[in-house]
């Protein structure tokens, strides 16, 4: 598929939700303005280098305000997140993963992943890898 380079909140929603970035690299802090972004099931594995980086994202108690999965069928699908710093201010953490059996085909791998917040994930049906992480 293909490589995206993001740099600020736009354009990191951006290639989340298109169809066609599996690897998002970093290439500055990013701060979440109001809302999230939905990774569809129908992109395939997705993979988010953070190049060291900060993401701060935005203080709520939706799964609609982080990254998440919705509750469709689709594909198995493998999502990593790799080398960066996550500031967290939702309650549902760097990615919230809806509560159906539809997601137990989703795993969600965090490598080398500087966390401070609440819960980091939520991911009830779904397998969760976590490496190298504070």
């Amino acid at each position: 598929m293909a490589d995206a380079y993001v740099t600020d909140y736009a354009s990191f929603v951006a290639a989340v939700t298109d169809s066609v970035s599996t690897t998002i690299y970093l290439q500055n802090n990013i701060t979440y303005d109001s809302g999230g972004a939905t990774i569809p099931k129908t992109k395939g594995d997705i993979t988010i280098e953070g190049g060291g980086y900060t993401v701060t994202d935005y203080a709520s108690v939706s799964t609609s305000n982080c990254l998440n999965v919705a509750a469709t069928s689709g594909s198995a699908i493998n999502i990593t997140i790799n080398n960066v710093v996550w500031v967290c201010n939702n309650y549902y953490g760097i990615v919230a993963i809806a509560e159906s059996t539809l997601n137990q085909n989703v795993t969600l791998t965090l490598s080398n992943v500087n966390y401070t917040g609440p819960q980091p994930i939520y991911a009830r049906w779904s397998s969760v890898i976590v490496t190298d992480s504070t």
